[in-house]
């Protein structure tokens, strides 16, 4: 499992590294890209209000439509259809990718590299606010924050933080997952909260979305007590703005 989103009907979509899954609450069906996906490998999946649902994908963006099925290559090298991570945001559609972050809006298509303000190029994971700011996870860079054209990044120098391998928005906090533990920033105190100890935990399990929404069906079988994570010292964070 790499992916989750719920649809409009009480339903659930679960991407795979060989298709996508989807349950109604009475069947499961299963697609590939045979289907009509731009790949088989589906890491990342978000739905629009009217149902349609949207697959990042090792080879592409694919929308899914109640009566069309369409995959969108993005421009430059590969690693822009290398979808990583996705995420809805009033009007626009925000794209994470391995070469950095696409936003796609009705005015059109726009890029955003480190030359824009990112920490890093490769996007892991994104997650939006009740204030409509913009989370982003990156793989190496730390996380920022875009808001109404200002940008500022938070930086980890313990640990492996910088790597962040989910984002989640839940109880006025943002949960980040890394290979180092969690952390959680409050979005009252602005202050950040590392925890490290979590058992059993494997990175390669980006499973904080799950953890949110009380999902246990992980390949990897991330299962988290919530009795034994403790805070460790405090570790030193750069913020840039």
């Amino acid at each position: 499992m790499q992916a989750v989103a719920s649809d409009r009907g009480h339903g659930v979509w679960i991407g795979e590294r060989d298709g996508v899954a989807h349950f109604n609450g009475t069947r499961w069906s299963f697609y590939t890209s045979a289907d009509g996906l731009g790949g088989d490998d589906v890491r990342a999946i978000t739905v629009a209000p009217d149902g349609a649902a949207w697959f990042g994908t090792e080879n592409g963006l694919t929308y899914w439509g109640k009566d069309q099925t369409a995959t969108y290559r993005f421009t430059g090298d590969e690693r822009w259809n290398r979808v990583t991570a996705l995420q809805e945001l009033g009007e626009d559609l925000w794209v994470g990718t391995q070469g950095g972050l696409v936003q796609i809006s009705p005015a059109g298509e726009t890029y955003y590299t480190r030359a824009d303000g990112l920490p890093g190029d490769f996007v892991t994971a994104l997650a939006a606010d009740p204030s409509g700011r913009l989370w982003i996870g990156t793989w190496g860079g730390g996380v920022a924050v875009f808001e109404e054209g200002q940008r500022v990044s938070y930086a980890f120098s313990t640990g492996r933080y910088n790597y962040v391998l989910d984002l989640a928005v839940g109880g006025n906090k943002v949960w980040m997952m890394s290979p180092s533990g969690l952390m959680i920033f409050d979005l009252e105190t602005e202050a950040w909260t590392p925890y490290q100890k979590i058992t059993p935990f494997r990175a390669s399990c980006r499973t904080v979305n799950e953890l949110m929404r009380g999902y246990a069906r992980c390949k990897c079988v991330l299962i988290v007590a919530m009795t034994t994570v403790t805070s460790p010292a405090s570790v030193p964070i750069a913020r840039r703005s």
